[in-house]
């Protein structure tokens, strides 16, 4: 009878294998976790950049009428509300804080009297500029 051999040190080659196996699913679990981790945050801003783009596609805004004494009428074209956040006037721009709710029509005062030699837009929450009147001739 001679000495055992060492290489196995008492523990069955099927017992080494499982353990192997459990260490290496172990370490590619931890780094799968890090990944998403890291990646979560910027496929969620993504995603928000997304649904703003397709926001921003859906607004429609006519010029209804712009009246002498600066009050203009709006129409919101769409079925979602939307919100105003600057007024430009020729050369003036001006902070507004305007709703217009889905499909409907609303005045507002500009502060801009009528003038057919004036460009007059407005910009979204979202950050598209929407021209509503250019300079006529």
């Amino acid at each position: 009878m001679g000495v055992p051999p060492k290489r196995n040190l008492g523990i069955s080659h099927a017992v080494a294998v499982a353990a192997g196996v459990a260490a290496a699913v172990l370490v590619s679990s931890l780094v799968l976790y890090a990944f998403i981790s890291k990646s979560a945050p910027s496929a969620y801003i993504a995603g928000q950049q997304v649904m703003t783009e397709e926001k921003r596609l859906k607004e429609d805004i006519t010029l209804v009428y712009w009246s002498d004494d600066g009050k203009i009428w709006l129409s919101n074209n769409t079925p979602d509300k939307i919100v105003l956040v600057k007024l430009y006037c020729g050369t003036s721009q001006k902070n507004i804080q305007w709703t217009l709710e889905g499909k409907q029509v609303k005045s507002f005062s500009s502060g801009c009297a009528y003038d057919p030699s004036k460009y007059l837009a407005v910009e979204t929450e979202t950050g598209r500029l929407i021209l509503l009147a250019s300079p006529v001739g």
